[in-house]
């Protein structure tokens, strides 16, 4: 399930803002050792970064807080969403741990807010499952909604609802900013675990005529999609 329709053409410009500021390439090797040729960091889109055409980039600290308020409004719309099919007592937010991308935890408290339900971050690098837990214990048979930014494997939202598991949560489902159709939703209904997007891959080729990305000239291109013949 995408929550945004790329054949709308208010979400199709908000799509095409998301990928123009949070798309790179890249030589970001995943965790099953696959190099990512669409490596998508929101904290770009978060903090206003816009890149244009001649090569430059743009910041803009107050588009970079509407860009935050749109993807917490997002994510409420899918929260809705799934919480239409599938119970939800609580958000349960992924931290990447030192030195990884913040991500859609930077709207942690907005979105629970909006969703009115309450929220835990899981850090599924701990060592110690006593640690890999923030906020009001775990309630045995507690349904849990993962937050994450962008599943590619899947490696790292079932490590995740593992360790609400272990507390005696259950995690049915995930919703993540960006689905990159390479394999996590078949590895994730394997435990169980729904994958729902806000977008997926499948709707970028929708938005062409609307998507301005610069020509990567630093790292040479591992794939290009049907963007208007322009690499990412």
């Amino acid at each position: 399930m995408s929550v945004l329709d790329a054949r709308d053409p208010e979400d199709a410009m908000a799509i095409a803002s998301f990928v123009n500021a949070s798309f790179h390439n890249s030589t970001h090797t995943m965790l099953g050792g696959l190099p990512a040729a669409e490596y998508c960091d929101i904290d770009d889109y978060m903090l206003g970064l816009e890149r244009l055409r001649d090569g430059t980039i743009h910041s803009d600290t107050e588009n970079g807080w509407e860009n935050a308020r749109r993807l917490t409004e997002w994510f409420a719309r899918g929260v809705e969403l799934v919480r239409k099919k599938t119970p939800v007592s609580r958000l349960a937010f992924i931290s990447k741990g030192p030195g990884g991308p913040v991500g859609v935890l930077t709207i942690r408290h907005e979105l629970a807010a909006a969703t009115q339900l309450g929220s835990i971050v899981v850090f599924p690098w701990k060592r110690l499952d006593i640690a890999s837990i923030k906020g009001a214990p775990v309630v045995d048979g507690e349904s849990f909604l993962i937050i994450s930014d962008v599943a590619t494997e899947g490696e790292t939202i079932a490590t995740a609802a593992n360790r609400i598991t272990r507390f005696g949560g259950i995690v049915p489902a995930a919703l993540v900013a960006l689905d990159r159709q390479q394999g996590a939703a078949e590895s994730l209904r394997q435990a169980n675990i729904h994958l729902h997007a806000l977008m997926d891959l499948s709707d970028l080729p929708n938005i062409d005529d609307l998507l301005h990305l610069t020509i990567s000239t630093t790292l040479r291109p591992k794939r290009v999609l049907d963007l208007g013949g322009l690499p990412y």
